[in-house]
């Protein structure tokens, strides 16, 4: 019986068949399988990339818009205390008595826009400022002369009556298609007569 030498085991050896699982060549099926692999991953991770890049510019995009309307509020806001502000101030000016209806909208002498930037509005006057406010904004302008906030009556005052009378009327809030009477009057406190300005419905 002749037994094969080292060479021809070798050669024998080399000649037999990788070995596969399931079809795929484990020297270079794999390595094309792994390659085509790569390459998917590739190509989703680009269409993912393109995918939040969009997000991130719509996102953007509606942040500027958002901004934008806030600002837009804010100025409306700010522009109707301001003009309240300067009605108010310009019947405190006034060297003698004076009366006229502010209106948040149609009405009065004083008229306020009824609406600002497409909102229903408040506008709440208090002892020194004048604040118009929708859905959480907001906009005070300061008054040059201190607001009373209650109707005088005739007849002599004391320092503590009008502190009293002061501190029950903090403030006042109307509303769109409201009014207040702003006017200036004497007032005689501790006997001494002085010019007041006062707002009241």
């Amino acid at each position: 019986m002749a037994f094969l030498g080292t060479s021809e085991t070798f050669r024998a050896r080399s000649s037999i068949a990788r070995p596969s699982i399931y079809g795929i060549n484990l020297d270079g099926d794999h390595d094309r399988v792994a390659s085509g692999a790569t390459q998917v991953v590739g190509s989703i991770s680009k269409r993912t990339m393109v995918a939040l890049a969009a997000l991130l510019v719509v996102a953007g995009a509606a942040a500027v818009v958002l901004v934008q309307q806030d600002l837009a509020k804010q100025a409306a806001l700010q522009s109707v205390a301001d003009q309240a502000a300067a009605y108010i101030d310009g019947v405190s000016a006034t060297a003698g008595e004076n009366a006229a209806r502010m209106s948040l909208g149609p009405g009065g002498s004083l008229e306020l826009p009824e609406i600002a930037a497409g909102n229903i509005y408040t506008l709440t006057l208090s002892r020194s400022e004048a604040v118009a406010a929708f859905d959480g904004h907001r906009a005070a302008a300061i008054l040059h002369s201190h607001l009373h906030l209650w109707e005088p009556r005739a007849g002599p005052y004391t320092t503590a009556s009008v502190a009293e009378l002061d501190a029950l009327h903090p403030s006042m809030t109307l509303e769109s298609g409201g009014s207040a009477i702003v006017s200036r009057r004497y007032l005689t406190v501790d006997g001494n007569q002085a010019l007041e300005t006062f707002a009241f419905p």
